[in-house]
């Protein structure tokens, strides 16, 4: 009698628990979204939040205001490489629907697409460590501060996680399995992705190489390297017919002279000027006075000198002031890699140089740093027990966190650039390191 007692207490108390945990589950789920809702309207109508620290937004409208005049991707009608296309495209089509909201429109597929995002975190960390971590990644992925923010910043950022996160669901079934679909699909989602945020043409390389390296369905049958090349070379060929049309126009338009991006020499003179990208006081008079120019004096359409307008000139004699650059600062460039590593992986360039910003937004981004410190602990814990079950696509996944930050290195490096590449990632990883937790709870 008394084991039957106890029996049916032990039941009883499980069952509180596990409604407990629902409960929870379910009171942040409907919190992440009204975050991001509330984020969403906060904008409105208007290009700016109240909590934007400021950013590319009016390159980009101004961009997307020009394809629509009929002046092509460019400013003052001539042609440009500086930004990648698709998010101008994306806006030029919503001006296009409705002139007078297409900022609501903007945000309203934003807050679908970020809802989107949190999903498929759910979905890949489920695949990978069972339903209860993909329950537990759905809610860190819904609550990322990084991801709320976004969701109402006219900025590339919002569909850039949405690819990232659908790029690692491909990612994963490649490396996993070799399947021609999943090659296919990662290839393709790395090449709109590239179109998204130039930082992103790297997703290609790290694809091809990681299904080069850990296929499980060329080691399983013992294949030697043309097999595993050709399914490298089949994800290659998917991105390349995406990117296709872009590199065509860039090389049609700079008459051979570009391919991809005019961007990058400048991003390699910031990377020692201002090696966070977070303008500061005197940094963009000095970088004008080194470099002879700032991104403001092309990226407009006022009438500027001819030497403004062109760019594989301007991205060369970047690149070699900021060779220049790189062979004076000598071993002082230690520090300032120090100091973008921090800013990357730690998104300390949200807690420093940010006093020109009001106390609400400093104390907000303080916030967001420190639940974001949280996601990286659980995303690695989460790493670690991937590695224990799923050897060959925690170390492609390593290969893919080590290479991307040292192509950074040279250029500038904060949250922003790390957002979309990682952040959707360690969701999915956080729900793993949750999941024994919420099991003991049920």
């Amino acid at each position: 009698m008394n084991d039957g007692s106890a029996s049916n207490a032990s039941r009883a108390d499980a069952l509180i628990h596990s409604t407990a945990v629902h409960t929870i589950f379910w009171t942040l789920l409907i919190l992440g979204i009204a975050a991001h809702l509330g984020f969403a309207l906060l904008g409105g109508n208007h290009l700016a939040t109240p909590f934007s620290g400021g950013g590319d937004t009016e390159k980009y409208v101004l961009l997307a205001q020009n394809l629509l005049a009929g002046r092509g991707f460019g400013y003052a009608g001539v042609p440009t490489a500086f930004r990648p296309p698709l998010f101008p495209m994306i806006l030029a089509a919503l001006m296009w629907i409705s002139p007078a909201h297409w900022m609501i429109l903007l945000r309203a597929l934003q807050f679908l697409a970020s809802l989107f995002t949190a999903w498929l975190c759910g979905h890949l960390s489920a695949r990978w460590f069972g339903a209860t971590a993909g329950s537990a990644a759905l809610v860190i992925g819904m609550l990322l501060p990084t991801q709320i923010y976004f969701t109402g910043e006219v900025l590339t950022e919002c569909f850039a996680s949405f690819l990232g996160i659908a790029f690692f669901l491909f990612f994963d079934e490649a490396v996993r399995t070799g399947r021609a679909r999943a090659l296919i699909g990662l290839g393709a989602i790395a090449g709109v992705a590239a179109l998204e945020r130039f930082n992103d043409a790297a997703l290609a390389v790290i694809a091809c190489s990681a299904v080069l390296l850990w296929s499980q369905a060329s080691k399983a049958g013992g294949e030697r390297f043309a097999p595993r090349a050709r399914r490298a070379l089949i994800a290659a060929v998917a991105c390349g017919v995406v990117i296709a049309p872009w590199l065509v126009h860039t090389l049609v338009a700079f008459r051979g002279h570009a391919l991809y991006s005019t961007h990058s020499g400048y991003a390699a003179v910031e990377g020692v000027i201002m090696p966070l990208g977070r303008t500061q006081p005197g940094e963009s008079p000095f970088l004008r006075h080194t470099l002879g120019w700032i991104n403001d004096d092309i990226e407009t359409n006022s009438p500027a000198r001819p030497e403004f307008r062109d760019e594989p000139a301007l991205n060369r004699g970047a690149w070699r002031l900021a060779f220049s650059l790189w062979r004076k600062t000598g071993w002082g460039l230690v520090p300032i890699e120090f100091q973008k590593l921090a800013a990357f992986w730690l998104s300390a360039d949200q807690i420093e140089f940010t006093q020109r910003l009001s106390w609400r937004n400093r104390a907000l981004r303080a916030t967001g740093v420190a639940a974001y410190w949280a996601v990286l602990l659980l995303g690695i814990a989460g790493w670690l027990r991937l590695r224990r079950t799923h050897r060959g696509i925690a170390d492609a996944l390593l290969f893919y966190a080590l290479v991307l930050t040292a192509l950074h290195l040279p250029l500038t490096m904060n949250t922003r650039l790390r957002s979309p590449l990682f952040d959707p990632l360690l969701a999915s990883l956080a729900g793993g390191a949750c999941a024994p937790l919420l099991r003991w709870f049920e």
